[in-house]
């Protein structure tokens, strides 16, 4: 799989042979890169309670509509594809009860096409295909939601790393 620190051509050249051919072999085109900024902090604490003191937790949190900006840059021409994969890394996190759900809430700008993401969707330990597009997209806004949150958790720093790739091979 090729992505976006891996240049996805390959050149077999003898030795002897590397001056005269490099004279005549096109150089190799950028591929694709993707950088993300923005991160979200949620506290829950006896604020958060539904009715006061014994109730339970909101169970339902919404990071701002902006929170991470996605920006796609170095592709070839608008038509080059690529597909954006996201993964939670867990450092302490309750799998068992958290869902960490994202979605993209605007299409950034750019000569390229964008598609996919618009809706919530898991974010899980393994990789699955978040967004896909065509050529160079840029401020594209992320939001995330939490859930599962209750007073049956134990007291404790929670936290989890989203893990965003982006490859110009089909996945």
């Amino acid at each position: 799989m090729c992505t976006h620190v891996q240049n996805c051509r390959v050149f077999l050249i003898l030795p002897a042979s590397f001056l005269l051919l490099a004279l005549f072999l096109p150089l190799p085109a950028e591929a694709a890169t993707l950088s993300s900024t923005g991160d979200w902090l949620q506290t829950v604490d006896a604020s958060n309670l539904i009715s006061g003191a014994g109730s339970e937790l909101t169970d339902t949190y919404l990071s701002p509509v902006i929170t991470t900006t996605l920006d796609v840059t170095g592709c070839v021409d608008s038509s080059e594809a690529w597909w954006i994969l996201i993964k939670r890394v867990d450092q302490n996190w309750d799998s068992d009860h958290f869902v960490l759900s994202v979605r993209r809430t605007s299409e950034g700008t750019g000569e390229g096409i964008i598609d996919g993401g618009d809706s919530f969707q898991e974010v899980t330990t393994g990789d699955s295909i978040f967004i896909t597009g065509q050529g160079d997209r840029t401020g594209i806004a992320v939001q995330y939601q939490l859930t599962g949150i209750s007073i049956q958790n134990p007291p404790a720093n929670y936290s989890t790393n989203l893990e965003f790739t982006i490859t110009t091979d089909t996945p």
